[in-house]
Order: C-alpha cells, then sequence, then structure tokens
C-alpha cells in the first residue's frame, strides 16, 4: 500500500492553466482600466484645476500614447477569448509589462516642459512602482521572474531615460534610486509569499497522484471528493477521514486500521458491480484516503424519492446485478453490513446503463465473527449498519452473523424500491429496529402503488424472514429466484438507455452523503 507519494509536476495541470490564464485576464484588465482613467484624467483633470492643461504631445509621442491603449485591449482580449498557452500567457504578460515601463519613461521625458523636466524622473518611477505592484499582487510569478521584471522596468528608466536625471536635486535623485531598488525587492517579497502560498494550497489538495477538487458529499466517517489523476486525467472519488477522527492517538490508530481494511477488502472484489478502488494510503499530512472510480448515476434511495416506486421487473434488473457483487463477497467471508439504497448506485457505465454499483464496504466484517476490535468500533458508532435495513441477528446475535445478513438488508431495500418506504417504518431508531426483531412486515403488493407480482411479493417476504435459516441460502440463489419472474421484455438495456436519455442526467455533486461519506454523485433531471 502507498504510504507517501510525491506530488507531482503540475504545470501542464489544466486547472493551474486556467488559472493563471485567470489572473493574467485581471491584470491586464485592471491596466487597461488605469489606462483609460489616465485618459479621462488628462482632459477632466485641467478643467477642475486652474492653470493646468492638457497635455500636448509630439506627434511620435501622441502615436505612443493613443496607440498603447488599444494594444493592451487587443492582449486582455487574447487572454480572455482565445485561451492562449502557458507560454504565450506569459509572453503576452511580460510584453505588456515591459512595454507600459518603456512608454511611462518615454512619455514622461517628453510631455514635461522645461521647467518640470527634473521631475520626469518621479513621475516615470510613479508609473512603474504602480505597474510593477499591480503585477505581484496578481500575477503568479516565481521570484526570479519577477525580480528581473522588476529590474528591467526599473533599468529602462535609467537606460532610456537618463536623461531626466539632470538637473534633479541630489536628495530628490538619492529618492528614485532608493524608491526603484526597494519596488524590485517587496515585488520579489510579494511574489514569494503569493506564489508560494499558490503552490502549498496546491501540494495540499495533492493526494498522491490526483489533485482534489470539490466536495462531494461528508459524513460520519469521512468526506468525498471529486479527484482528477495528474498524468491519465481521469476523474476519481477520493475518500478522506474526518480530521477529528484523528485527534485521539488510539482512536485514530483504530480508526485508520479500519479504513484500511476497508480499502483492502474493496480492493480485493472483482466483481463489476462492486465499486473499483483505483489507489489508496496516508497523504503527507497524515490524512488516510483511498481512491475510487467516479460514478455518473444516481443512488437509489435518492432515485426512488426524485422518481417514486420502480417497475418490479426493474427492480429484478437491478437487484440481480446487487447479487453478483454480494456472491463474490460472501464466497471469501465477506459481508457487507450495511446494505441500504444510499449504498447501491445505478449509473451509465460505459455504454451500459441501470448499471449498478454496490458502495462502501467500510461496516465488512472477515469471517462470521465481529473480532473485539470490530466491537468497540461498533459501540463507538462506526459500524451496526443502518435500521431501516438491519437485520435482525445483527442486534440479536452479533456474533453469528453471515451473508443472509445482506440477504435480509436487499429484501428492505427492494422493498423501498416498490413502495417508496422501508418495510418498517417507526418513530425513532430504536422503535425501528425493534420492530425488525418482532414484527412480521406488509407484503409490499399492499402498500405500493405498483402492481406487484405475487411472486416478487413472496421472494421479498422470504428475504425478511427473521430466522436466516427461511431466507434464501445464497446471494446467488436469491438471482436464480429473481431470474424465475423477471421479463426481459419489460425492462432491459435497450429500454433501460431509453430511461436515461429521456431524464437526462447529469454529473450534479450529491447533496446527500450517508453515514460513512460513501455516495459519490446524484443526477438532476434537466
Amino acid at each position: 500500500m502507498p504510504r507517501s507519494h510525491e506530488v507531482p509536476n503540475t504545470s501542464a495541470d489544466p486547472n493551474e492553466l486556467d488559472h493563471l490564464r485567470n489572473r493574467i485576464r485581471l491584470y491586464l484588465q485592471v491596466m487597461l482600466i488605469i489606462d483609460l482613467v489616465a485618459h479621462v484624467s488628462d482632459w477632466v483633470t485641467p478643467l477642475l484645476i486652474e492653470g493646468l492643461s492638457p497635455p500636448s504631445y509630439p506627434l511620435p509621442t501622441a502615436a505612443l500614447r493613443y496607440g498603447v491603449t488599444p494594444l493592451v485591449a487587443v492582449a486582455w482580449a487574447l487572454a480572455k477569448f482565445r485561451r492562449p498557452g502557458r507560454r504565450a500567457l506569459i509572453a503576452l504578460e511580460l510584453g505588456v509589462t515591459i512595454g507600459l515601463s518603456l512608454v511611462y519613461v518615454h512619455i514622461a521625458d517628453a510631455t514635461l516642459t522645461d521647467e518640470d523636466r527634473g521631475y520626469a524622473a518621479v513621475f516615470a518611477m510613479y508609473g512603474i512602482v504602480l505597474l510593477l505592484s499591480v503585477r505581484a499582487a496578481l500575477v503568479p510569478s516565481p521570484v526570479v521572474r519577477t525580480v528581473v521584471v522588476g529590474i528591467v522596468a526599473v533599468g529602462s528608466l535609467y537606460v532610456l531615460g537618463h536623461g531626466t536625471f539632470d538637473g534633479l536635486a541630489p536628495s530628490v535623485l538619492d529618492g528614485v534610486n532608493f524608491i526603484g531598488g526597494a519596488m524590485v525587492l517587496v515585488t520579489g517579497v510579494t511574489s514569494h509569499v503569493i506564489y508560494g502560498l499558490r503552490r502549498e494550497i496546491r501540494q495540499a489538495r495533492q493526494l498522491g497522484q490526483y489533485t482534489v477538487e470539490e466536495k462531494l458529499g461528508e459524513g460520519g466517517m469521512g468526506a468525498v471528493y471529486r479527484a482528477r489523476h495528474a498524468m491519465l486525467r481521469r476523474e476519481a472519488a477520493i475518500k478522506l477521514i474526518k480530521p477529528g477522527l484523528e485527534s485521539d492517538g488510539a482512536s485514530r490508530s483504530r480508526v485508520l486500521e479500519r479504513f484500511e481494511r476497508e480499502a483492502h477488502v474493496t480492493a480485493s472484489l472483482k466483481s463489476p458491480h462492486t465499486v473499483e478502488l483505483y489507489d489508496f494510503g496516508v497523504s503527507s499530512q497524515g490524512a488516510f484516503y483511498y481512491v475510487m472510480e467516479l460514478l455518473d448515476g444516481i443512488d437509489l434511495e435518492s432515485a426512488v424519492r426524485k422518481y417514486g416506486p420502480l417497475a418490479p421487473d426493474r427492480v429484478a434488473f437491478l437487484l440481480r446485478q446487487v447479487c453478483d457483487s454480494l456472491e463474490e463477497a460472501h464466497a471469501v467471508g465477506l459481508v457487507h453490513r450495511d446494505i441500504k439504497p444510499a449504498n447501491l448506485f445505478i449509473c451509465r457505465h460505459g455504454l451500459h446503463f441501470d448499471f449498478v454499483k454496490v458502495l462502501d464496504f467500510g461496516l465488512v466484517a472477515l469471517g462470521t465473527g465481529l473480532q473485539k476490535d470490530d466491537e468497540k468500533l461498533t459501540r463507538e458508532g462506526f459500524a451496526g449498519g443502518t435500521p431501516a435495513y438491519i437485520a435482525p441477528e445483527m442486534v440479536a446475535t452479533p456474533d453469528s452473523v453471515d451473508g443472509r445478513a445482506d440477504i435480509y438488508a436487499l429484501g428492505c431495500v427492494a422493498y423501498w424500491m416498490l413502495t417508496g418506504h422501508p418495510p418498517f417504518v417507526r418513530d425513532g431508531s430504536m422503535a425501528t429496529i425493534l420492530a425488525h426483531v418482532n414484527d412480521p412486515p406488509l407484503p409490499p403488493s399492499q402498500v405500493s402503488e405498483v402492481a406487484v407480482p405475487a411472486a416478487l411479493d413472496t421472494l421479498v417476504l422470504a428475504c425478511l424472514a427473521k430466522k436466516p435459516d427461511e431466507r434464501p441460502t445464497t446471494a446467488r440463489a436469491l438471482s436464480q429466484r429473481l431470474a424465475e419472474f423477471y421479463d426481459p421484455e419489460k425492462w432491459n438495456e435497450d429500454l433501460a438507455a431509453n430511461w436515461w436519455k429521456t431524464h437526462a442526467p447529469s454529473r450534479t455533486p450529491s447533496s446527500h452523503a450517508d453515514e460513512h461519506g460513501a455516495t459519490v454523485l446524484v443526477t438532476k433531471k434537466l
């Protein structure tokens, strides 16, 4: 299992390129606005200040002064609308920065009268300071590049505008020199801080080869985030333990052990109907995580709430896929322990529709008995199933739970899909649990708005038998009984494809996450 990973080079990361593009676009936009304000000021300020007249430019200077504005506007438009690459963006930004520095020096030298000429260097330095300050605040730039740009911009005043220093008082000249040097230093430090913080944030979002993006859901055990592989560009979902669970050393050790076991268990299952695990490990900050496939679809709880009870043949179509996942798990002695609608995800999977993925094997126990650590975890609230879907033996005899507990829970799920509610609806978790232990359920046909075939009615009640021996013995046996009445003409992949196209599911972050934060995406009807 990977325990630490190098943070890959993200210079080609589309997110980083978008960030650079947006910041350079903003920088160019701000400089364009400043330039336009300067034009307005040239003509409005003389109306407000007595003795001040609009600037009178020589022809070459006027061409430069009025020509630089559309050039900056073109640079801004290129950054905004043409989406240039990284090198082109940097070249565009550097060209505007150095170009404006040269323009400021020339205009100051060419427009001030003889009596004010001694202040040309000061006015030029004001413009360069403003330019470099805006750039340092907005453009993500390495320190070396920022310092070089600052030296070139300030140096242009000494190279092209050296004549403006003639007649400048020594104290003023000393101040200009100090401001120029200080500006190079301050902008370099500013870039170091801003660029460094950006890099730290990027590294904090990096887990192994995956870059963490927005949060998709959160529950008692952890949170789930959308992520993207740095090299393959493949989307994924990353599950993280909540930081609060890591505060106590002993508790953290048990939780990490549980989380690692969940990852190992999920990785060992190869059924296409079990959510696929890509990677897992511990980040450089000590957060435990695992990476799983990002699903495009809707969990069964949300589906029934949104679209109502499902047709019986569709129920059988979906349940048989769940049975495929559970059959493999039970064959190697694994019990899911938390089968419920929120942990069953129907999705578009390649060219397949209504493809089921079983999520969150986090409550799985190895073999038929809970180990002492499992019992502690149960008492601490990290295991034990969900009251609306819990098998009676998980309450009465938790040390003898086997795969038939999942069969019971799957019966509850079938009940939910057919009726829109679980078999027992009581006030409070304890009352619901006791109903599972003591109360007989009503047949789904008596409470469903859809016509439930007698064979399916009987099968669901068989799954809900209080005694494990009276239920279908295995997931395979349950799948075979579902096949006896399932009519492919009433629900199949073609009909499923039409349903999905009609409802046009879109990739929308889930607002619902079960207590383990396992739900990945929920669709939205357009």
